[in-house]
C-alpha cells in the first residue's frame, strides 16, 4: 500500500497502481502455492493475501477519488 500511496501522490495514472496489485497478487499465490522454501504451501495465506491486496486496493482507489485535494 505505500507504494501506491506515493504513486497516487505524484499524480501517476492509477492503472499503475492496478498493476503493482496484480503483481502482488500473483507473486503471493506464486510463492504460497508453488514456492515451498522457508514456507508451507498454504492456499488460506494466499487468499488472506488476495483480500489484503484487494482491500489495500479499495482504499488506494477512494483515496485516489475523493481524498486529494489540489493546493493552489
Amino acid at each position: 500500500m505505500f507504494y501506491g500511496y506515493i504513486i497516487i501522490l505524484f499524480d501517476v495514472k492509477f492503472r499503475y497502481v492496478i498493476a503493482l496489485g496484480i503483481s502482488l497478487i500473483l507473486g503471493n499465490f506464486i510463492y504460497e502455492l508453488f514456492l515451498s522454501i522457508i514456507n508451507t504451501k498454504d492456499i488460506i495465506d494466499a487468499i488472506y493475501g488476495l483480500a489484503g491486496c484487494l482491500l489495500s486496493f479499495v482504499y488506494l482507489a477512494l483515496l485516489k477519488k475523493y481524498g486529494l485535494i489540489l493546493n493552489e
